[in-house]
């Protein structure tokens, strides 16, 4: 009889997971496991939770019990008759005879008609009916019916009460209960509503509102920036020693730059290393930056070399350099890559393939952008970039490896030349490179493997190309975000749609990901919102073989039987209306 119990406990538990827990889930175990199984069913029969009733017609299956589980569920099913029915009369003869499940259908069905009265005859010593009065009550805004509750000690009644007298404006009333509760309300009802004058009043009066005081201070803060009232926010920010982010850039703001400055400098949050140099980059102070960067700093050295490179783009013509080009030639010769990474980028954009012949003989980089900026000025022609190759022999062996041949086909992406990426991966195959195969899009199959990502990326593309079409004129484009989120890395894409004609649309997909890991998040480069977004809201490149897999993934789902085919950096599939 013990085995048998421990048996219908563990099962009749594990079938119930996914509904509220039982209340009396242990005493009904223990008497399960002690064998004790008819006093274990009575406790359920007299339960009024519905899981607890659910619990009970799984024991009685499991026992065989038919009769009893028919006379059950044939019970049920008439209560539930009565109440759809609104015959709530006979509902309560069943509920005042003791009838458990009667009463929680007509408790349910009292809140739902808002039958205060109804529920107060069954409140006294019924949790369920004291919990669904409480919140009828609040609902009905009956705030001083609330109060006696509250006052009788009820904290259920007091939480529902705190926040609709601050819905309803009642800051008095709220400033009445002298509790910490009541004041935390009150101050955030202040805040949401923008009253800083107010708020930051009632934060002084009562500086510990709540454990959370130092929060509601920087909301008080960022409300006083809001209102263009930057001095009263700095104040704040000073006093209380919040946000050092904040504090900097409202100060920087204000033109008190070094101030701004110190205080990220002797600021802990991970980002304001980087802040601080960026805001030197900002206000011109490429000195201090420099000697930062000389004396070690990782970080300063990335944002001078980010900052000389963005100069010398801007600024340097073919017949002469800028001067942030000369430094950043000169920085680069020592060796440092954060240097060199810059210098090579800045000379694929300025197309000074000479100079980066030169670098190419012992940087792999720069053979990877002298390639790629080679055959961004390639095409259009099919041949082209085959030929193009072929007019390389001395350079040939630089796009041998794959390593090599995925940074090349990254950066002509990047150049949204993906037309230009895919006919090298074909030239790599062609050439006995079977790793190419990866870039290279194919006749949707679906003998492809299942892939959790693709599934959910699928499905929001589905989702959005049909909210899309309701929307877009022929002739026009339409174009949406799709995001799969994961604690390593999150996976965006973005889908084009463009309706060509009316029986006939155009769809493009661009894929990346961005990583998201404790490594990536907690060293010297967190993720940045641009990393979200392409061009030209944001920086991202889209990764050709997520994009492949995707529109691949997409066209089966879409039954389309073309290969997708290069658009910019996208690969586009033509679908037939209306869809399936």
């Amino acid at each position: 009889m013990q085995r048998l119990g421990r048996q219908l406990a563990s099962d009749s538990l594990r079938e119930t997971r996914d509904m509220r827990r039982p209340e009396v889930t242990a005493d009904v175990d223990h008497l399960l496991h002690a064998g004790e199984i008819e006093p274990a069913l009575d406790i359920l029969r007299a339960s009024s939770l519905p899981a607890d009733r659910y619990r009970l017609k799984l024991i009685l299956r499991d026992l065989g019990r038919t009769e009893e589980l028919e006379e059950l569920e044939n019970w049920s099913e008439h209560l539930e008759k009565l109440r759809d029915e609104n015959r709530l009369d006979e509902l309560r003869l069943a509920a005042e005879t003791g009838d458990c499940e009667a009463r929680t259908l007509l408790l349910r069905a009292f809140a739902k008609a808002e039958d205060v009265e109804g529920l107060r005859m069954f409140a006294g010593g019924d949790p369920h009916a004291t919990e669904l009065l409480l919140h009828l009550l609040a609902k009905l805004r009956r705030v001083d019916e609330l109060r006696a509750f509250v006052i009788a000690g009820d904290q259920r009644a007091k939480k529902l009460l705190l926040p609709l007298l601050g819905h309803l404006g009642r800051f008095d009333d709220l400033r009445s209960f002298d509790d910490r509760d009541a004041d935390g309300e009150l101050i955030d009802q202040l805040l949401r509503r923008g009253l800083v004058d107010e708020a930051a009043n009632e934060l002084r009066e009562r500086p510990n509102a709540t454990p959370t005081t130092t929060d509601r201070w920087y909301e008080l803060a960022c409300l006083y920036a809001e209102q263009d009232r930057p001095r009263e926010a700095i104040a704040v920010l000073r006093d209380k020693r919040i946000d050092a982010e904040l504090l900097a850039t409202l100060l920087a703001g204000q033109g008190e730059v070094t101030e701004a400055l110190a205080v990220l400098d002797s600021s802990k949050l991970r980002q304001s290393p980087r802040s601080a140099a960026r805001m030197r980059v900002a206000h011109g102070r490429l000195d201090e930056l420099r000697i930062r960067a000389d004396a070690g700093d990782h970080i300063s050295a990335e944002e001078l070399a980010a900052a000389l490179a963005r100069a010398a783009t801007a600024q340097a013509a073919d017949e002469a350099d800028a001067a942030e080009l000369d430094e950043l030639r000169t920085r680069a010769a020592t060796g440092e890559p954060v240097y060199e990474r810059q210098l090579i980028g800045t000379l694929g954009r300025l197309g000074r393939l000479d100079e980066l012949e030169t670098l190419a003989a012992d940087r792999p980089a720069a053979r990877a952008m002298w390639w790629a900026m080679y055959l961004a000025t390639v095409g259009p022609e099919i041949d082209d970039v085959p030929r193009a190759v072929d007019d390389q022999p001395t350079k040939r062996h630089w796009i041998t490896e794959e390593k090599e041949v995925a940074e090349v086909i990254r950066l002509l992406v990047e150049k949204q030349r993906i037309d230009n990426a895919i006919a090298l991966a074909k030239n790599r195959r062609a050439a006995g490179n079977q790793w190419a195969e990866q870039w290279i899009p194919d006749l949707p199959s679906s003998a492809r493997p299942d892939n959790p990502d693709e599934l959910l990326l699928t499905n929001q593309a589905v989702a959005a190309i049909q909210e899309l079409l309701a929307t877009c004129p022929v002739g026009e484009e339409r174009r949406t975000m799709l995001r799969v989120a994961d604690a390593a890395y999150h996976l965006y894409g973005e889908l084009r749609l463009a309706l060509v004609a009316p029986d006939r649309a155009d769809i493009s997909l661009a894929c990346w990901h961005v990583n998201m890991d404790t490594a990536s998040y907690f060293g010297d480069h967190p993720p940045e919102e641009t990393e979200m977004a392409l061009p030209p809201e944001g920086t991202a490149v889209p990764n050709l073989t997520r994009t492949i897999d995707f529109i691949e993934a997409l066209a089966i789902r879409l039954k389309v039987r073309h290969i997708p085919r290069p658009n910019g950096s996208h690969l586009t599939i033509t679908v037939l209306l209306p869809l399936d």
